[in-house]
């Protein structure tokens, strides 16, 4: 009795969880999605020249932010879809040595060196893997703002 009891309410969430599945890939969702998302994009995009232009010296701080929330994006949205064997790609590397350079060794010039070097290894790939910068899709946003 019990156990059919919690079989029910199994079921009853697992129905619950398709339905709602289900509405958040419909049209009017997913086109909610994209105009926040490109709103918030824009936005960056502004925050990112005004803060460059305003207050260089300090960009460490805003770029760290940025990093830790599209990266955060990321790691959810691979281990979600169990795709979490991209994260082992250069580019999150990358990102990650120059967060390190950024916060805990920024004298050093050797890392400074390469962390300089793989800007141009990053900016080589948008072209050869064809990433493009599509403002109202999470997925390549955040793979244009990683390379």
């Amino acid at each position: 009795r019990v156990k059919s009891g919690f079989l029910h309410q199994q079921e009853r969430v697992v129905q619950r969880s398709k339905q709602m599945a289900k509405k958040l890939q419909s049209g009017r969702s997913r086109a909610w999605r994209h105009k926040w998302v490109f709103a918030l994009v824009q936005a960056d995009f502004v925050v990112t020249a005004y803060w460059l232009g305003a207050s260089p010296d300090t960009f460490y701080w805003y770029y760290t932010a940025q990093m830790a929330f599209v990266m955060s994006g990321k790691i959810w949205d691979y281990r979600v879809t169990e795709q979490h064997y991209f994260l082992l790609d250069f580019c999150f590397f990358a990102n990650a040595m120059t967060l390190l350079w950024l916060w805990f060794f920024p004298t050093s010039g050797a890392l400074f060196n390469a962390c300089e070097s793989f800007c141009g290894l990053l900016a080589i790939s948008v072209v050869v893997f064809r990433n493009s910068c599509v403002p109202h899709d999470f997925a390549r946003i955040s793979n244009a703002y990683v390379h």
